[in-house]
């Protein structure tokens, strides 16, 4: 299945998303080729279309037990993102 759109970014984006790892949106972007506000786009459009979750952070605990304390910058809340079974579905090449 391929995501309408912006040819294959926003497939590629989502790869990415689902790989499981922290990425920055600087280096996704700049891996990517995009401007910071269109890989903002992009992310709203996987979203809108259900590929994505946005997840609001809460960090509570400030970095304390956090696994991605690392990636994360102080004093802002991160930026988190959820891959959606639909979105599973279309970087594992599944039906649906």
């Amino acid at each position: 299945m391929v995501i309408v759109g912006e040819s294959g970014l926003l497939q590629g984006l989502l790869q990415r998303l689902a790989d499981g790892t922290p990425h920055t949106t600087a280096a996704m972007g700049r891996d990517l080729g995009v401007s910071a506000e269109t890989l903002d786009r992009m992310i709203g459009d996987l979203a809108r279309l259900g590929y994505l979750q946005i997840v609001e952070a809460t960090c509570p605990d400030r970095c304390g037990g956090c696994p991605l304390a690392g990636s994360c910058a102080v004093g802002r809340p991160p930026r988190m993102w959820l891959v959606t079974e639909r979105g599973k579905r279309v970087t594992t090449g599944a039906a649906g």
